[in-house]
């Protein structure tokens, strides 16, 4: 007997407020400094994330997916909790390989807003489950198909 795995997709599609060319990463907002954290797909983990853009140098810039920011804002808060965060996502869509979960710390507070919104007019979409493709084509039961939907055909083993 096979197993099957149906593989579940969910798309968040983000509607909100874009950031300057050359944004600061600190920006008063309401009387109080909020840090903003850049996601890119031309980012880093490695990165700070203070930048919406690589630098000239390469040696800075946005970070590459949304779980790095939320580690960003808990090592940020772990020093300064009343801070303010915006993390600020890049169009795109972003394929997560586990849950994206938001630690107490990460998640702010009535003075220390935790804010994620992606581009304005533009779709941001952060995708969790697995990309299944395939090249293969069917091997067993073709006798019993109509040949006209072969060509629509494919073989998948997921190997469960």
């Amino acid at each position: 007997m096979r197993t099957y795995l149906i593989v579940v997709i969910i798309l968040l599609a983000f509607q909100c407020c874009k950031s300057g060319e050359n944004a600061s990463s600190l920006t008063p907002v309401n009387g109080l400094d909020t840090l903003f954290i850049y996601v890119n797909k031309e980012g880093k983990n490695e990165w700070t994330g203070r930048l919406n853009k690589p630098n000239k140098m390469q040696t800075d810039g946005p970070l590459a997916s949304p779980q790095r920011a939320i580690e960003r804002i808990s090592e940020v808060r772990q020093d300064s909790v009343n801070v303010p965060v915006v993390v600020q996502i890049a169009p795109g869509t972003y394929y997560l390989d586990s849950t994206l979960v938001i630690p107490e710390i990460a998640s702010g507070t009535k003075d220390a807003v935790t804010v994620i919104r992606g581009a304005e007019d533009q779709q941001t979409a952060l995708v969790g489950g697995i990309v299944v493709t395939t090249t293969k084509a069917p091997t067993t039961f073709l006798d019993r198909i109509d040949s006209s939907y072969l060509d629509k055909i494919s073989e998948i083993d997921i190997k469960a």
